[in-house]
């Protein structure tokens, strides 16, 4: 894995917007896995203009929440895997 570099808090900026200073992240705690994540959701919104509405959280243990709006959706590992990987399902 990389270490964490100035230009990651900007990326995390664009994606975020306003969200960011409410929500400050560390971009010395960034790892491999979570800056593909920010490069990819960058270049989707850039691309196809979604914007964020939302965020998946994750604890130690693997289970992910993700928070949208007023809404949230608790997903084991299986209903994670699986959602991100239905032809395997």
């Amino acid at each position: 894995m990389r270490a964490a570099t100035p230009g990651d808090k900007k990326i995390y900026e664009s994606i975020a917007g306003d969200y960011f200073n409410e929500f400050p992240l560390d971009p010395q705690k960034l790892n491999g896995v979570a800056r593909m994540t920010v490069e990819k959701a960058a270049d989707i919104c850039t691309r196809e203009g979604y914007e964020v509405t939302g965020f998946v959280l994750s604890n130690t243990q693997g289970p992910r929440c993700v928070v949208e709006m007023s809404a949230v959706r608790w997903l084991d590992l299986d209903e994670m895997w699986k959602l991100m990987h239905p032809e395997q399902g």
